[in-house]
């Protein structure tokens, strides 16, 4: 287990993080995603903001997000909408990961 440090502190404390476009950070493993449609970039990155605080994460204490892949279909579920994957976190350290549709 790693140290939450300040984050669990105000976990207990009742402050709540928020997701917001600037802590959303594409993985350096994914070069420049994106670069020739920057639109597209900003609304899958407006669709992550908007994940976040619907689906509750900030009160997990998310504080930033790692997008690990492009946008992409399936996966087991063969169906499933165009989404992309991304690992919320919580002072640098992993707390969650999420299929975001897009």
């Amino acid at each position: 287990m790693f140290n939450l440090g300040n984050a669990a502190t105000h976990l207990l404390a009742g402050v709540r993080y928020y997701i917001v476009k600037s802590s959303v950070k594409w993985n350096s493993s994914l070069g420049n995603p994106y670069a020739n449609n920057l639109a597209r970039k900003s609304y899958i990155e407006d669709q992550i903001v908007a994940f976040a605080e619907s689906s509750g994460i900030n009160l997990r204490g998310a504080d930033s997000v790692d997008v690990v892949s492009t946008e992409h279909a399936g996966g087991t579920n063969p169906n499933a909408p165009n989404h992309v994957t991304v690992h919320f976190l919580i002072g640098g350290h992993h707390l969650t990961t999420k299929h975001i549709p897009v």
